[in-house]
């Protein structure tokens, strides 16, 4: 039973995969101009004039997910779910 479960988990990993990768000539990307102006967007309405909060651990993690990590996600599970319901197209 257990093997069943990892070798369905497996397939499941390398489908995803070989959909990420057809899916990656998709992706847009940021210049460094534009993601300095949504980092200090960013900073400026969600984080407020709270700069202590920001330079905590926890409070530099919270900006960081904000920034990057959310993307990075999205693209890993979101976009392959949606293509798996509806094909997107470049």
């Amino acid at each position: 039973m257990r093997w069943q479960q990892d070798r369905l988990r497996d397939v499941a990993f390398t489908l995803s995969l070989q959909q990420t990768r057809r899916l990656t000539c998709n992706r847009r990307y940021i210049d460094a101009n534009a993601m300095a102006s949504l980092s200090s967007t960013l900073f400026a309405e969600f984080f407020g004039s709270d700069v202590r909060y920001v330079n905590t651990p926890e409070g530099a993690k919270e900006y960081h997910d904000h920034l990057t990590d959310r993307l990075h996600d999205d693209r890993r599970r979101v976009v392959p779910w949606l293509d798996s319901i509806r094909p997107l197209k470049g």
